[in-house]
């Protein structure tokens, strides 16, 4: 009887777990079919490199995107504001995507993009990235989205803060 209350207790909580990690895979992915703010849109190089700064409120992408093959090729590097990191140097979880987007601004598909770093890495400097991607047929621009969680060093468990920006409607 013990045995069947605990492999019951196990079941629920794994399937809340699941549930609960699902729902943060998904934070940054607009729906397909979800527009673009107008300002948020950046057009697909036709051919050729492209070099840009996109800067958000809390973080800047210094990038690169070209054709590379059957995709395209972005690298460059990613910046939190000094805003955020004199007070929270520490980075305890960041994602950044790039949303494909149609020609008048409607979702196709999202890549990560994310820098490589380790947890609680000083985020005081640019992190690099580089990503091959493949965009979804019918794809004209892109716009980027992150989210972030920062945290002072040495950690205090109270204390983060938290940057996003998400320009879907």
């Amino acid at each position: 009887m013990k045995t069947n209350v605990m492999l019951r207790i196990i079941f629920l909580l794994s399937l809340v777990s699941v549930l609960f990690l699902s729902g943060c895979k998904s934070y940054l992915v607009p729906e397909p079919g979800a527009v673009a703010l107008e300002n948020a849109r950046i057009d697909l190089p036709e051919e050729g490199v492209q070099n840009a700064l996109w800067k958000g409120k809390d973080l800047e992408i210094k990038y690169s995107i070209s054709p590379g093959g059957s995709g395209l090729v972005i690298s460059g590097t990613q910046t939190v504001d000094d805003s955020v990191t004199m007070s929270f140097p520490a980075v305890d979880n960041l994602r950044v995507k790039m949303t494909f987007l149609d020609d008048v601004g409607r979702a196709l598909g999202t890549a990560d993009i994310t820098p490589r770093y380790s947890s609680f890495n000083q985020a005081d400097g640019p992190l690099s990235f580089k990503s091959v991607l493949v965009p979804p047929p019918g794809t004209s621009a892109f716009a980027f989205s992150y989210w972030g969680s920062f945290v002072g060093i040495p950690r205090e468990v109270t204390e983060s803060w938290d940057i996003h920006y998400f320009p879907f409607q």
